[in-house]
């Protein structure tokens, strides 16, 4: 089922302020630096930014020597994300198609990708953009949903198709094929050895190892 434009920009308004009473709690924002480690000076990308919720925990770690560009697919969540930022000059908004955008490559130490990559048509073509742009060493954080095809998890796999147009490709799969490894963290950081065979949100974190 392709994307439109005005679907995805009906989200810009309700909806985004409710999920960002979730995304904006301090538990969250902890998490965020926790995984990605942000330092000063550092580039990095939110890929499905939407109304901009994390670019002022992202822009305070990297500051004012830093950089960070945040993409969305809608234009009204970027016209929102961009009056977020308009204090900043190191923080470029940019309306892009994700599984589409043209980044430098090995040219981000981090990027952030919350709840965005399963919401996309080609979540390996994102998966590869996002391992291509970032560095050596560089991390990714993708908090998103993995639901099973069996029981509860398939009822809420067909609500997720028709909020966020879901194509059913597993994100933790994908990141893990294409970086070689990938975790599965608590809300605080630490990987989960274990992973519950139902387990409909995770917090995915991965490594660029040069070598892949």
């Amino acid at each position: 089922m392709p994307r439109d434009l005005s679907y995805w920009n009906r989200y810009s308004g309700l909806p985004m302020t409710v999920a960002e009473k979730v995304l904006v709690r301090q538990d969250f924002r902890d998490l965020i630096l926790t995984s990605l480690a942000p330092r000063p000076g550092d580039r990095v990308l939110d890929l499905g930014c939407g109304t901009g919720p994390h670019l002022p925990v992202l822009r305070g770690a990297v500051g004012a020597d830093g950089h960070v560009l945040a993409v969305d697919y809608s234009p009204k969540m970027v016209a929102k994300a961009a009056l977020r930022a308009r204090a900043w000059d190191n923080v470029e908004v940019r309306q892009a198609d994700a599984t589409a955008v043209e980044l430098e490559p090995d040219s981000y130490d981090a990027v952030l990708a919350s709840f965005s990559i399963s919401a996309t048509q080609d979540v390996p073509a994102v998966v590869d953009t996002v391992h291509r742009a970032l560095r050596p060493g560089g991390r990714l954080f993708a908090p998103d949903v993995r639901l099973p095809s069996r029981g509860v998890g398939r009822v809420l796999g067909l609500v997720y198709r028709g909020v966020a147009r879901w194509t059913g490709v597993d994100v933790l799969d994908t990141v893990r094929a294409r970086f070689g490894s990938a975790d599965v963290v608590t809300g605080k950081g630490v990987p989960i050895v274990d992973l519950p065979a139902f387990a409909p949100v995770v917090m995915i974190t991965a490594v660029k190892d040069p070598a892949t």
